[in-house]
């Protein structure tokens, strides 16, 4: 599956990551400030799962051979790469209750 599936989902899931954090986040660029940094966590999530993958595929060639260095890194990277894509995820649903609060203060505003 590395070169179908275990490309196409990190790499779907980054775009949408940086997508969805810029469209919620483009306020923020009206205002002048600096939060670009945001788009390295999707991008980090993206290259931890690649690295994990690969951690796997040396683990598979080794095999039956034990390789505790290799297996450690690989569980490494993947918690790594779930608390990044966790890290998208929460910042996604804040940004969502962050601007619906800030859509309806400016409704209650304007009124």
């Amino acid at each position: 599956l590395l070169c179908t599936i275990d490309i196409v989902i990190p790499t779907l899931t980054c775009l949408f990551g940086i997508a969805a954090l810029a469209a919620l986040t483009r306020r923020c660029y009206a205002d002048g400030s600096s939060i670009s940094w945001l788009f390295a966590i999707p991008l980090a999530g993206m290259l931890l799962d690649f690295g994990e993958n690969w951690s796997i595929v040396g683990l598979l060639i080794r095999y039956p051979a034990p390789s505790p260095v290799l297996a450690g890194l690989e569980g490494l990277l993947s918690g790594l790469k779930v608390t990044a894509y966790g890290m998208v995820a929460a910042l996604i649903v804040v940004l969502l209750v962050f601007n619906a609060v800030s859509r309806q203060h400016s409704l209650e505003v304007q009124q």
